[in-house]
């Protein structure tokens, strides 16, 4: 209820300035907490820009008027240009200004005409799906990292449907691309999306699936906020690709997907794989391989004529041919040891032979020495006194031997 402005009447009446009666309306109007949160459609006039920021408007239908302004702040914000003739759903409260003494509405959201019921469809639908879990992280999968077929629901007649081809064709010309025609605006596009949608799906050959069209207003792409398409698109088997409107653009889908992309050509670059790049990349991994490679090969040559030189020191054949020149050393050594010793040996035989010939009595007979022997006994004489004159001897000379008689014996002298 509004708040009462009392005017007392008593023996005099009571006087109001200009001031106090504007100040008692602004407080029953902005005090009533009715005249707050309301959505106001009309017809934007007599639109001008501060230059400190601000916007002052008319808001008008057929039958009446209200003045607008929106602060610096707000007006920061807006995402479109609103020109007189535009209409327009204006958000916000009612104000009093004193020093004008008339009632304005003070606009914190300012939207094309419709939208104030579009977002307000768009916030129940979202936050009932919300509700539900459709939108959970959980539910999303990851795109495959190497898909052979995608799926595209869009317009064939749209710019979108060129766009994500000519991407598609660029980034990766081995991708089979299979569209499903739809109607992406208009009473019948949600239907068609979620038909398009199952299409797809009863092939089984997708590995993903692109829901796409170009930017337009938010009635453009009211289907894509659709309860039916949304639930087509959180359940369906094959990951889901949102690409739908402008940067700025968010349907409801987009909470849905497996993947939100900000543009169609956007979604196409998150389907696929650059094979440009990709090919650039193996290329630098090659050379970074074959540098490896290479000086993992050289180390492993280094190595290798490492152990060869020690095996060239500790080979056993060379050890072998070591020791047999060792052998043939002492060989030689034993050789000539003994060489010397024979000859030494052969030295003193002679020595030895020459002593034995001198000690010969055939050799001291050949000297001109004879051997004297009793007559009958034959017993060798060496000394006269064993001769009796006349006796007979027999001499035993070098070629014989000779008879004959002892006729006297004359000993030494002393």
């Amino acid at each position: 209820m509004l708040g009462q402005v009392r005017l007392c009447y008593n023996s005099a009446m009571k006087m109001f300035t200009v001031e106090q009666l504007n100040g008692y309306i602004k407080e029953a109007l902005e005090g009533s907490g009715v005249f707050e949160d309301l959505w106001v459609a009309g017809e934007i006039s007599d639109f001008k820009r501060a230059s400190a920021g601000h916007i002052y408007f008319t808001l008008k239908d057929q039958a009446s008027s209200l003045r607008c302004v929106i602060w610096r702040q707000q007006a920061a914000r807006l995402t479109w240009a609103p020109q007189p003739g535009d209409l327009a759903e204006a958000h916000g409260s009612i104000t009093v200004y004193l020093g004008g003494g008339y009632y304005q509405l003070r606009v914190d959201q300012l939207l094309h005409g419709g939208l104030g019921r579009l977002w307000a469809q768009f916030m129940a639908i979202k936050e009932r799906l919300e509700a539900e879990g459709l939108f959970a992280e959980e539910r999303k999968r990851a795109l495959p990292a190497w898909p052979r077929r995608i799926g595209v629901v869009t317009s064939e007649s749209g710019a979108a449907w060129q766009d994500i081809l000519n991407v598609l064709r660029q980034r990766n010309p081995l991708v089979e691309v299979i569209l499903a025609h739809s109607a992406v605006q208009g009473d019948e596009a949600p239907a068609a999306i979620v038909a398009a949608l199952n299409a797809l799906n009863a092939t089984g050959l997708c590995d993903v699936i692109i829901v796409a069209r170009g930017g337009g207003s938010p009635q453009d792409l009211w289907a894509f906020n659709d309860e039916a398409v949304v639930r087509a698109v959180a359940n369906s088997p094959t990951p889901v690709i949102s690409g739908v409107g402008h940067d700025t653009d968010f349907t409801i889908i987009d909470y849905a997907a497996d993947y939100r992309a900000p543009t169609p050509t956007a979604a196409a670059v998150a389907a696929v794989p650059d094979l440009v790049q990709i090919s650039g990349r193996l290329e630098q991994l090659r050379g970074m391989l074959d540098e490896m490679v290479t000086r993992n090969l050289a180390g492993w040559r280094e190595l290798v004529r490492r152990e060869q030189r020690a095996l060239a020191v500790h080979n056993p054949l060379r050890r072998m041919q070591e020791q047999r020149q060792q052998v043939d050393m002492l060989r030689q050594r034993a050789e000539a040891s003994m060489a010397n010793y024979l000859a030494l040996q052969r030295q003193r035989l002679q020595v030895s032979i020459q002593q034995l010939r001198s000690l010969d009595v055939q050799h001291v007979l050949e000297r001109g020495y004879a051997l004297v022997y009793k007559g009958e006994s034959q017993a060798l004489v060496t000394s006269i006194s064993q001769l009796v004159p006349p006796e007979a001897i027999t001499l035993r000379l070098a070629d014989g031997t000779a008879q004959a008689s002892v006729t006297r014996t004359e000993p030494k002298e002393p």
